[in-house]
């Protein structure tokens, strides 16, 4: 086996740390029930860790169509990403328009759903 770059390692290191985040959200969240802002933070967290999941896959791909599929892939938790940040700041800002934000989560969903019907 050869030497781990450190991009992999500091990628690696940034997703637990996020990892743990989530999880320490997501706790808080179980154990009041109260604010909905902590469970969409731990799943946005999750959904980051997805992302730096898929950057690794790409970075570590040994054919172009395999960099293709992680490229590919990654739309999936940058979805999750984007639709948690938009959530995240309407439940905890109080900011934006609610008809802005479900119109850029739906753009998003448009994009996720052309890149699973392309070839």
């Amino acid at each position: 086996m050869g030497a781990v770059s450190l991009v992999t390692v500091l990628w690696s290191v940034v997703a637990g740390a996020t990892l743990l985040l989530a999880a320490l959200h997501l706790a808080f969240w179980n154990a009041t029930r109260r604010l909905y802002v902590d469970l969409v933070f731990a799943f946005t967290a999750l959904a980051f860790v997805g992302v730096a999941a898929t950057e690794l896959w790409g970075m570590h791909a040994s054919t172009s169509q395999e960099w293709g599929r992680a490229v590919k892939w990654s739309h999936v938790p940058l979805y999750f990403l984007f639709t948690g940040i938009v959530a995240f700041v309407r439940l905890y800002l109080g900011a934006g328009r609610a008809w802005l934000g479900w119109s850029l989560v739906g753009m998003r969903s448009a994009i996720l759903a052309a890149n699973f019907a392309s070839a």
